[in-house]
């Protein structure tokens, strides 16, 4: 019989865990609280905030726990639970200042590499006609022979429209779209 330090029930050695193999010499051989209350005690926000703690220092101070865990992450990220819990923890991040910051960085950057330059050198060999459209109402809208409407001509909210080429062969023609109605004509 023992026991409990958090509840102070004596209770039958069957109701605590035992201590580990390198802990096992150690008193009686088991844990300090019943099963009963170590459940409810990993459950509680201290804990999993001391645990957090540990496993800092832990990752600080021991090179091979953090190989371990940064091995066992990227097997973890590789399976499908794991791509889309980081798929829906990267949205969440890029929806705050600093991941809207740290977004912004990664584009200029990647603007920069080789690889990028490439892209849009093949993009514009590829698509020379809709380039040329582009730039003939671009410029028409600079020089102020075209005006662009206060709202969407499908939806009817106010915002600053995009102009939608029905018609490449047709530069000035275009119909008046916001981000959202233009996103939607280009992947419906």
């Amino acid at each position: 019989m023992k026991q409990c330090k958090q509840c102070k029930q004596i209770k039958p050695f069957d109701d605590f865990h035992n201590l580990s193999k390198k802990r096992a010499h150690l008193g009686d051989g088991h844990v300090a609280r019943c099963k009963e209350c170590e459940k409810t005690y990993k459950k509680s926000p201290e804990y999993r905030k001391s645990q957090n703690e540990r496993q800092k220092l832990r990752l600080r101070f021991d090179p091979e726990f953090a190989f371990r865990k940064r091995k066992k992450d990227k097997k973890y990220a590789q399976t499908e639970h794991g791509k889309k819990v980081h798929a829906a923890a990267s949205r969440t991040y890029n929806q705050t200042p600093k991941g809207k910051v740290a977004a912004k960085r990664a584009r200029k950057k990647y603007q920069q590499t080789q690889k990028f330059k490439k892209a849009i050198e093949n993009y514009r060999l590829n698509n020379s006609e809709k380039r040329n459209a582009n730039i003939i109402f671009s410029n028409a809208i600079k020089l102020g022979k075209i005006k662009r409407p206060p709202t969407c001509s499908i939806c009817n909210i106010q915002c600053v429209p995009e102009g939608h080429h029905p018609n490449y062969s047709k530069p000035l023609e275009v119909v008046w779209t916001c981000k959202e109605c233009h996103t939607g004509i280009h992947w419906s």
